[in-house]
């Protein structure tokens, strides 16, 4: 149990619009809003380090693999 008010406060808020958003409700302040496939799945591999950019890189050339595919499962 989270003891502190605000943080759990933050975290129902958190849990609650997630659960709109399954339901199909859209809020419009969402930073995705708008964005593609590709853009999502780009700054997905950019948070974990890997740079796309990168010819050289093995890991990256297979992320762009699997974006191109719009299908990143094929990169596991």
């Amino acid at each position: 149990m989270v003891k502190d008010e605000e943080t759990r406060r933050w975290g129902r808020e958190r849990i609650d619009r997630h659960a709109q958003r399954l339901s199909g409700v859209v809020h419009p302040e969402d930073t995705y809003q708008g964005s593609t496939y590709e853009q999502i799945y780009q700054n997905m591999a950019s948070a974990l380090g890997i740079d796309l950019a990168d010819p050289n890189d093995d890991v990256a050339r297979l992320v762009q693999i699997g974006i191109a595919d719009l299908d990143p499962s094929r990169v596991l």
